[in-house]
């Protein structure tokens, strides 16, 4: 072919080419854009025979890599990773372990994903937290652990301490025996770590940690090994905030969050090292009537009525049973009695349910005896808290379902509050549920979709209590 042919083929040649391949990468800018936009943490619920689970779906760009997307079942705590294919107006998310494939649509107006899985269409919406601890903060954040000295209880923790400021006092922040990690997650929130930034720049360092297990059998605990390791290990981390040198001769305190305290009332019970005490959405009734109240609560989100039998069988069983524990009776005494009350709750389950009761009685009577969970069930906060000759705020949320303001109120009871020269206080925030949240709703996905962690209103109630408590102190 001459030479003059060859530069006629290309001219014509090249353009076409180009007209060919410029839509396609059009077209790949487009999907790569709409892969960032996706990017990001999305949640919701589904349905379930038990009620709504919640579920994340973090994406992150770019699309098509094996681990581009992680669904997380937050109820259970499973994670599953997978990858996304972006197409024009919709994608397709495809979990690894499972070979689970589901279709989401995004609705880029309203910022709402709607996943497809089977029959059921699931609303995800992004998730945002506005009080994420900043990248650089004004405080210092230290890795401390530390071991008992019968090495059965094992913590690690973060220990923030204020910078460009003098440290004013030091709060250990407690998490129900039944937490997570170290921040008391729930739904994506993260309410320990919000509320440690906010005292680290109010000047007042804080320390929060998990009890890591030692040995293989801890992995599992039962609610009994939880809760004994629970106290042994919240002794252990005032010990080790007390010897920390940058807290030399400071005030140093407990902040019990939700079921965080109970723990703390049996802090302050135990140990006479505790300067004050502040309880954020935490339950100060009889162990008994809150597992009744639990349950009832739970009844209703199953659509069960609260006048079910096997319910109110149950918890006449849990109340008895907390009676036997109250009681002064021996360890072979408290045996015997509570095998009976077994044995009966076994005989009054229908005939289908006796195997599921028999496994649950054998679970509860394993842990109700044992020796740690049974002086922990049996301690009155209220009564330990009158008897305390330290400082206390008690805060509660009005749209709390587990326990009213008024019943807690009741429970510490405001004469012992003027009795003390205003030792004790005790407050109920309007519209605060019973993860301090102000979004006057306890249900799930207005949890999930909230923006806010800890309500600014019960941060600030604490900082210019602990201000007002740190200037009086000697």
């Amino acid at each position: 072919m001459s030479l003059l042919r060859k530069m006629c083929c290309r001219r014509l040649i090249l353009p076409l080419l180009l007209l060919a391949w410029r839509p396609a990468v059009e077209a790949q800018n487009v999907r790569r854009g709409k892969a960032r936009s996706l990017a990001g943490t999305w949640a919701g619920t589904i349905p379930s025979p038990s009620g709504r689970i919640p579920i994340a779906l973090t994406i992150k760009a770019p699309d098509n890599a094996a681990d581009s997307v992680r669904f997380i079942d937050l109820q259970n705590s499973i994670e599953r990773t997978g990858s996304i294919d972006v197409l024009r107006d919709s994608a397709v998310v495809t979990l690894m372990e499972s070979g689970v494939r589901f279709v989401i649509r995004w609705d880029r107006a309203r910022d709402l994903l709607t996943a497809v899985l089977g029959a059921d269409s699931i609303s995800l919406t992004r998730v945002r937290r506005v009080q994420t601890p900043s990248i650089r903060p004004p405080y210092r954040a230290v890795e401390v652990s530390a071991m008992s000295v019968s090495h059965d209880v094992r913590i690690d923790g973060t220990l923030v301490l204020p910078e460009g400021q003098p440290t004013r006092a030091a709060a250990l922040l407690l998490a129900s025996p039944s937490a997570r990690d170290r921040d008391a997650s729930e739904l994506l929130h993260f309410p320990l770590a919000v509320i440690a930034d906010a005292l680290a720049r109010a000047g007042i360092a804080t320390y929060r940690y998990a009890v890591s297990p030692v040995s293989a059998d801890a992995n599992v605990p039962t609610d009994a090994a939880r809760s004994a390791r629970a106290v042994s290990a919240a002794s252990l981390a005032m010990h080790t905030l007390r010897l920390r040198p940058e807290l030399d001769h400071r005030t140093v305190g407990v902040v019990g969050f939700g079921d965080g305290g109970r723990v703390a009332s049996w802090l302050v019970a135990h140990e006479q090292t505790v300067d004050f005490v502040a309880l954020l959405a935490s339950p100060l009734l009889p162990i008994d009537s809150l597992f009744a109240i639990d349950l009832r609560n739970e009844a209703r989100r199953r659509g069960v009525g609260v006048d079910d039998p096997p319910l109110n069988a149950t918890i006449r069983l849990a109340q008895r049973l907390i009676a036997l524990l109250r009681s002064p009776l021996d360890s072979s005494t408290l045996v015997h009695a509570s095998d009976s009350l077994f044995a009966a709750a076994e005989l009054a389950a229908p005939e289908d349910d006796r195997q599921a009761q028999r496994q649950l009685t054998a679970m509860m009577r394993a842990q109700f005896l044992e020796p740690a969970l049974r002086e922990f069930l049996t301690m009155n906060p209220t009564q330990v808290l009158r008897d305390a000759h330290i400082p206390v705020l008690a805060l509660f949320g009005d749209a709390d379902p587990s326990a009213g303001c008024v019943e807690n109120i009741n429970a510490l009871h405001p004469q012992s509050a003027q009795k003390d020269d205003g030792r004790i206080e005790i407050a109920c925030l309007p519209r605060l549920n019973r993860r301090l949240q102000a979004i006057g709703s306890d249900d799930i996905d207005s949890s999930l979709r909230s923006e806010v962690t800890v309500a600014p209103s019960v941060l600030t109630r604490l900082i210019d209590w602990l201000m007002v408590r740190l200037r009086t102190t000697p």
